[in-house]
């Protein structure tokens, strides 16, 4: 009996946690996912090259106590390969970028990394 009752009273604190509202300080994530593939030139190369990446961002909002939009992140990551049409040679590519623009005192931070290889060199 005491168990059952244990049982209904923690699934209720947990029911009125879960539907509670977010508060004006809690992030609102907003997530987008895209694959991207196509064909297209590069500048510096000679021959066609077919990128097939995988893209991720996610975008995270945070406000302030007047429920103001303070600062919001921007994380982009990226996986894929880029083949060279004429040999069916490919090199893997990778990245990500993170992107803070704080709105208070207008400033905007960016961290940005990314490698390219030849399969199995790494």
């Amino acid at each position: 009996m005491h168990k059952s009752i244990a049982v209904l009273v923690g699934a209720a604190a947990a029911f009125a946690i879960a539907s509670a509202p977010a508060s004006a300080g809690a992030p609102n994530v907003v997530e987008r996912n895209n694959v991207v593939q196509r064909q297209f030139d590069i500048d510096w190369c000679e021959f066609p090259v077919v990128a097939d990446l995988t893209l991720r961002r996610t975008v995270v909002e945070y406000y302030d106590s007047d429920g103001e939009l303070a600062r919001w992140v921007l994380r982009l990551s990226f996986a894929g390969t880029f083949t060279n049409v004429e040999t069916g040679k490919t090199l893997l590519n990778s990245g990500r970028r993170i992107i803070t623009d704080r709105f208070a005192d207008q400033t905007s931070v960016e961290i940005a990394s990314r490698r390219t290889h030849a399969p199995g060199a790494i």
